[in-house]
């Protein structure tokens, strides 16, 4: 009785293709963010180590947070998880840009505020 030879599953190939891919869009994305690294550092006063470093733990977060994004992709599926995770990520980047609008708004500008691009005719 001849013995048949195992085939590759044909899901290692997908786990391949898709890791291939993961890793080219990783390195565009990287390299990509270093053009605004020297931009960024001129605008705001930050170094270049704030800078990158602020990038580094964006990423690492990613990584952690990326077991329960799968979770919740299988449980719940995709359409539900990218609307609560634009929710979520709209939260979290707007509460803190209005509350630092308020709380540094200037109670002597009456309508003449150039740091808002306000003014009044």
């Amino acid at each position: 009785m001849a013995t048949r030879k195992p085939r590759l599953f044909y899901g290692w190939v997908v786990v391949a293709c898709a890791w291939a891919m993961y890793m080219l869009n990783q390195a565009a994305f990287t390299w990509g963010f270093t053009v605004f690294v020297d931009p960024l550092g001129k605008e705001f006063g930050w170094s270049r180590t704030s800078i990158t470093l602020a990038w580094a733990l964006s990423l690492g977060l990613g990584l952690v947070v990326s077991p329960w994004f799968g979770k919740a992709l299988d449980r719940f599926g995709p359409r539900w998880t990218t609307a609560i995770g634009g929710i979520l990520g709209g939260l979290l980047v707007g509460i803190p840009l209005g509350a630092e609008l308020y709380f540094s708004r200037d109670e002597n500008c009456r309508g003449d505020c150039p740091q808002y691009g306000a003014r009044s005719n």
